[in-house]
């Protein structure tokens, strides 16, 4: 038998320890497909942040286009008013006709400048103007191109002003170069076009998941767009991508070749980029960054088409070093990184309570399943036992009534002895059978308890009463301390009696050599509102183990030294005990020393009395009490 437990033992633990490395295979499994998950979608974040960020410089170059289409179509006589028609069609039809604040043409040769005309908005005509202060070093730059006499991009702007300058050849003299100057408006993009861009690229459900700004490094750094306040204002910043709005996209992309930056330094007392105070540096061959572009022959105008897509536009570079209009974004959480991170650690935290719970509900099947094996082992040995406490006295009765019908029994006081076997094994069996409906009944919460006033004295007596015989049987001396001045106590008489001589059979059993049991009840204050009256029985046999105090009110559990004595018994009575003492209000304590004995204390409430107008019927009294 033992073989058998040891090995159904051994199958339980290899089967838990199985499913506990399960489950760290599968922890491992979940961290490190978490960690290739986060890796891949934060290379895609900013795969897709960097593809938004050049759906929006497209974006821009598609606001841009309408008006360079309408612009660039050359004519060889009265230039000005076939640009001053063209724009006014363009501003009747355009989704932001506020984007450009000034429209200028200048003619330029190498040794003479015509002016520089403005398109005035009232009159829809050009007339001569003064340079404006802003648009001096744009002049240095425009003298500059004209004497170089190379092929230009076919539109340009000037990021500082800001201005898209589209030159113009003249047909008879290719010496003659024409500029069209159109001078956006600075405060349409920041607060509309750009806006608009950001949150058709990078926004969703009207929410920007990134901040976005449009900065020009140059100049001290000054910010054009911004979607957060504050957000690109300093150089000390952190970004997940950024693109520059034109000419290359990221730096290192080449540009155009050298020749386009002016030779020469710019004429004296000409007003510089940088701080409009006149130039401070002379660069290399070109004004643009170094960029191929196709050859265009001067006497060849570039072909016109109305309906082109977005056009291409070279910045105007004042120095090899300069850098132009960037836009950057950072993610809202810090950083693409910090935003991945949350995600990770979350969805890990997911994982893993997950497995966390897994883990717990298998060890609560296997404890389960091992408390369930004990139970049945226990009922078990409780089937063995109450078989042997049947068997006891149904042996005795079975044996005196085969005396009886073999005429054995020739007298009458022969007669009262067999009589009175029979009867104390019967009464044996019928307490033993009590015992389990009242097991049964205490369990499922269906006994009905009968509450009224009850005296303690009286109750002890009857329990004695109903202990007698084995008292008697067993030789054991009671000792009583019954304080005179209990107070009554509302219980129910029955149950607190079975209570009490549970308790007394229990004394009387493990007693052991000194065959001594003590009854003691007296009345307790206590700290709580209502006060105690404790009902002790206590023996100075066997005791109980620290182990074992644990157990001894499960139902169907004996101690293995009990077991081990032969002391028979169902394993109920104690289990019983505490379900009567609990129902009435109050609770069992116990005190044990194995080998010194033991002492089992019921505490009762002293003064729980019905309340004035309180319902004191019978059927009320068990409502009451089945409730509790």
């Amino acid at each position: 038998m033992s073989r058998l437990r040891f090995s159904e033992n051994a199958r339980w633990y290899t089967l838990g320890v199985g499913l506990a490395c399960a489950l760290a295979l599968l922890a491992i499994l979940q961290y490190r497909s978490n960690r290739q998950l986060r890796d891949v979608l934060q290379k895609q974040m900013r795969s897709t942040l960097q593809g938004s960020l050049i759906n929006v410089r497209y974006g821009l170059e598609q606001e841009f286009s309408p008006i360079c289409n309408t612009l660039r179509s050359p004519a060889k006589k009265n230039i000005l008013q076939t640009y001053a028609q063209e724009f006014a069609q363009w501003r009747n039809t355009a989704v932001h006709p506020a984007l450009v604040a000034a429209l200028y043409v200048t003619r330029r040769s190498h040794s003479s400048e015509s002016g520089l005309f403005r398109l005035q908005p009232e009159g829809g005509k050009f007339e001569v103007v003064d340079w404006p202060t802003n648009l001096i070093p744009l002049r240095w730059k425009l003298d500059q191109m004209s004497a170089t006499g190379s092929p230009l991009p076919s539109w340009l702007v000037e990021e500082n002003v800001p201005a898209l300058v589209h030159p113009v050849r003249d047909f008879e003299n290719p010496a003659t170069l024409s500029f069209v100057i159109v001078q956006l408006n600075l405060q349409e993009l920041a607060h509309h076009i750009l806006p608009e861009l950001a949150q058709r690229y990078l926004g969703s459900n009207g929410h920007l998941d990134y901040q976005v700004a449009l900065i020009s490094p140059d100049a001290h750094r000054s910010v054009v767009y911004s979607s957060d306040v504050g957000f690109g204002a300093d150089d000390d910043h952190t970004t997940d991508a950024q693109l520059n709005v034109f000419g290359a996209p990221m730096s290192g992309y080449g540009g155009l070749p050298a020749g386009l930056f002016p030779s020469a330094a710019p004429p004296s007392g000409s007003p510089d980029y940088r701080d409009e105070s006149g130039p401070n540096e002379s660069g290399p061959d070109s004004f643009f960054e170094a960029r191929p572009f196709s050859t265009v022959s001067p006497a060849e105008p570039v072909p016109v088409r109305r309906d082109a897509g977005p056009l291409r536009i070279e910045p105007i570079r004042y120095a090899p070093d300069d850098r132009g209009w960037t836009i950057i974004a950072r993610h809202r959480k810090g950083s693409v990184e910090a935003a991945v991170a949350a995600v990770y650690h979350r969805n890990l935290a997911v994982s893993f309570g997950v497995l966390l719970i897994l883990a717990g509900t298998i060890a609560m099947i296997v404890m389960t399943t091992e408390r369930a094996r004990r139970l049945a082992h226990v009922q078990m040995d409780f089937v063995a036992s109450v078989s042997h406490e049947l068997r006891t006295p149904l042996t005795g009765i079975v044996s005196a009534a085969q005396n009886v019908a073999d005429g054995l029994v020739d007298n009458k006081e022969r007669a009262m002895r067999y009589g009175t076997a029979i009867l104390g094994q019967a009464q044996q069996l019928s307490e033993l059978i009590e015992q389990i409906l009242l097991f049964s009944a205490t369990e499922k919460g269906r006994y009905h308890y009968q509450f009224q006033w009850v005296e303690i004295p009286e109750v002890i007596e009857a329990s004695l009463k109903n202990a007698a015989s084995l008292i008697r049987s067993s030789g054991i001396r009671v000792e009583q301390s019954i304080d005179p001045s209990l107070p009554l106590i509302w219980a129910d008489f029955k149950a607190l009696s079975q209570c009490l001589q549970n308790l007394i059979i229990n004394a009387t059993k493990y007693s052991g050599e000194n065959r001594w049991v003590g009854i003691c009840a007296s009345f307790a204050k206590t700290s709580a509102a209502t006060d105690e009256v404790i009902i002790t029985v206590e023996d100075k046999g066997l005791g109980i183990s620290p182990d074992d105090l644990k157990k001894i009110f499960d139902p169907f559990y004996r101690s293995p030294i009990v077991a081990a004595a032969q002391i028979h018994g169902s394993g109920l009575g104690l289990s019983i005990v505490k379900s009567i003492a609990e129902a009435l209000g109050g609770k069992l304590a116990v005190e044990s020393e194995l080998g010194k004995g033991s002492r089992f204390s019921v505490h009762l409430p002293a003064d729980k009395k019905p309340a004035p107008g309180e319902n004191t019927s019978e059927n009320a009294r068990v409502e009451a009490a089945g409730n509790r």
